[in-house]
């Protein structure tokens, strides 16, 4: 079988990337993505005119509805918990805890830069998930400078001696040196991501995924990375290609950029980026780590592309926009107009009066005045449409699960009404909150494993005090927070696992945990009640369950403070047992003798 080409590499390549793009675009608009999209902006109207005072009316129920679930699922940066899993801590001679500890650090120093911007990035992938998917990307980046010891031997920590290689040559310095490193996060246009045809829900199991970018041709040729590029012509083509009728719209509106492809191909775990209508890949290389993390709100049936959360808000959307566009026409009818007869008025400045502004003003008329210039009736409207507006509010929140009282309106007749409305609502976003949760968990989880591959320059941390260590309490008078310089090696390969702390990311979890906590307090600190669950652990991680706390720590020291108030309550009452049962002191004896001894003891006792 004789050797496939480059070309037709590229060409298979491209076939495929055209074949996803016209299923990602049946997808589109089998859910009207871009509609959906528009709808947010408050783009409702089709040919919507572009002054204010000829458009339609719009109501947009689009933008509080997101804006109000936005900040529940991603508030503020979060906090990442990284644990060991059991196989290994069981080890009595590994260190794994403490691996995971400085693993944790890592995390949570490289989320808090601002230089990776991880809030502003993540956020535009979940406000992209509202009408399509959210998808970001999690890469390393270096800056490489000419090393003017090129070729030259390395040479051993502190001596003279050359490292020699297993062939006992001796180890030459490289052609090029790393000033500088680190991570980046981007947010990956859903418009511009595709998967392969072969795309079940998992992003794991697909065949490949990628997606394209628009780059000017000096940028590409100037990367040192890259090669195959000396044919590059802007609008995605090359130099050879004689048939520029055959470039689109879209790379005609791109002047002096090329179309490229950034394809991960995860079968052969190969990664290719590669220009529209190129001979060549600019660049092809194996990957050990996928550096996608895609979050979905709703899945399709053996999709991956999902069903968009917004897709059936457009219904009641556009019956409340109708509804109030009709009433608003008719209070624009309803403007009072007049005919008039032929002759009536003597003069058009007579006429003119009426389409004055002011009141009580008098016009003369020839012949009887109530024919001269009678007011013209208008349509009256139903009154079933201003009825429609509730009922069209009322489908809107049923669809969206955005209640009234997320909109700071007052919906519910009765308060158990509303806490039961306010607790259904807590469901619903509880589990699209951990839906974001798990997300974020896997772009951390990825930047580790990046880290871990490439980072090779020292880099600082950190460290958190460790609020369970017995000298927690000395270390954060001295300092709250200690700078670790690390390496890459320093973060060994372990089983663990990666999680968000849910409360650190909005603050309306960190207040329903509240909440719950100072509940669950109330009632472990009753008397009868503490008695009953502090003798039995199985009891107390139940009730504790019912409030949604699960740490185990924390439910060891409720435990221990039950404890300790059960027995200062039962050294209280036996203290009041003894006084209440222990016989008084006799009646003071009176005789002289006693007397005389008393009087004769009680200077000796001062004195002393």
């Amino acid at each position: 079988m004789a050797r496939i080409t480059d070309k037709e590499r590229v060409a298979q390549w491209d076939k495929r990337a055209a074949a996803s793009g016209k299923h990602h675009e049946e997808w589109s608009t089998l859910f009207s993505c871009d509609l959906l999209e528009d709808y947010y902006y408050g783009k409702q109207w089709d040919d919507e005119d572009s002054e204010w005072a000829k458009r339609r009316y719009v109501i947009n129920l689009f933008y509080p509805s997101i804006n109000i679930s936005k900040p529940s699922l991603l508030f503020n940066i979060p906090t990442y918990r990284i644990k060991p899993r059991p196989t290994r801590i069981d080890d009595p001679l590994s260190d794994v805890e403490a691996r995971a500890k400085l693993q944790e650090d890592t995390l949570n120093t490289f989320v808090s830069s601002p230089e990776l911007g991880f809030k502003t990035e993540t956020g535009l992938a979940i406000l992209d998930a509202q009408f399509r998917f959210g998808v970001v990307q999690v890469g390393y980046t270096a800056d490489f400078i000419d090393n003017p010891n090129a070729g030259k031997p390395v040479l051993k920590e502190n001596t003279n001696e050359p490292m020699k290689d297993s062939s006992g040559a001796d180890v030459a310095q490289p052609d090029v040196q790393i000033r500088s490193e680190g991570l980046f996060l981007k947010w990956i246009p859903a418009k511009q991501w595709r998967v392969s045809a072969h795309a079940p829900n998992r992003l794991s199991s697909c065949d490949w995924c990628g997606y394209y970018e628009w780059h000017y041709v000096e940028d590409i040729q100037r990367n040192p990375r890259y090669k195959n590029t000396s044919g590059l012509k802007a609008g995605g083509a090359l130099r050879n290609q004689q048939d520029e009728a055959q470039t689109t719209g879209e790379e005609k509106a791109k002047a002096g950029m090329v179309k490229v492809w950034f394809i991960w191909d995860i079968r052969a775990r190969k990664r290719m980026v590669f220009a529209q209508g190129g001979e060549k890949f600019f660049l092809e290389k194996q990957f050990s780590v996928l550096p996608f993390a895609a979050l979905k709100f709703d899945e399709r049936l053996n999709e991956w592309l999902p069903l968009p959360p917004s897709y059936n808000w457009v219904h009641p959307q556009n019956e409340l926009n109708e509804t109030r566009q009709m009433q608003r026409v008719h209070r624009k009818r309803a403007v009072r107009r007049y005919l008039r007869r032929n002759g009536a008025f003597d003069t058009e400045e007579e006429f003119q009066k009426l389409q004055s502004d002011e009141d009580m003003v008098a016009v003369t008329v020839n012949g009887d005045p109530n024919t001269a210039c009678v007011p013209m009736q208008d349509a009256p409207l139903d009154a079933a449409i201003a009825r429609n507006i509730p009922q069209s509010f009322d489908d809107f929140t049923r669809i969206s699960g955005i209640s009234g009282e997320d909109q700071q309106v007052a919906q519910s007749e009765t308060a158990t009404q509303a806490n039961l409305i306010a607790l259904q609502g807590r469901v619903r976003e509880n589990a699209r909150r951990v839906v974001v949760a798990e997300w974020l968990a896997n772009v951390g989880r990825i930047m580790l494993l990046t880290l871990r591959e490439h980072m090779a320059l020292p880099f600082w941390i950190k460290v958190a005090i460790d609020p369970d260590s017995p000298l927690a309490v000395e270390e954060a008078l001295e300092v709250a927070h200690l700078w670790r310089q690390i390496q890459a090696r320093d973060l060994q390969d372990i089983d663990y696992d990666v999680t968000v702390d849910i409360t650190s990311m909005s603050p309306v979890a960190q207040e329903q945990e509240r909440t719950n906590w100072l509940t669950f307090l109330g009632l472990v600190t009753n008397p009868q009640l503490g008695m009953v669950l502090g003798s039995s652990p199985a009891l107390l991680r139940k009730t504790a369950g019912l409030f949604d706390i699960h740490n185990e720590r924390d439910l060891v020291e409720v435990s221990k403070a039950m404890n300790m108030m059960a027995m200062v309550a039962a050294q209280a009452q036996a203290e009041k047992a003894g006084v209440q049962g222990a016989p008084g002191p006799g009646p003071t004896p009176i005789n002289a003798e006693t007397q005389d001894q008393i009087a004769r003891q009680l200077p000796a006792e001062l004195l002393q």
